[in-house]
């Protein structure tokens, strides 16, 4: 999942740790600071992929709404 700092900020205000790998958004001239001020930790490689897994339908659009509508 692509994510810009104002959706890690939102992720991050809603209880969750944001983990982005080191020049991630260099392709969109996002820098790591940029991350790390919205919340993120910045891994130096990532070997890992993590997903989201909700209990339910209904706690998945709960963070679905919060996040497009904090």
């Amino acid at each position: 999942m692509a994510a810009l700092p104002e959706t890690v900020e939102k992720f991050v205000k809603l209880g969750f740790e944001v983990m982005v790998e080191s020049n991630a958004g260099a392709g969109v001239f996002v820098t790591d600071d940029h991350y790390q001020s919205a919340g993120a930790v910045i891994e130096s490689g990532c070997k890992e992929v993590y997903e989201i897994r909700y209990h339910s339908q209904g706690e998945r659009t709960a963070v679905q709404r919060a996040v497009q509508h904090p």
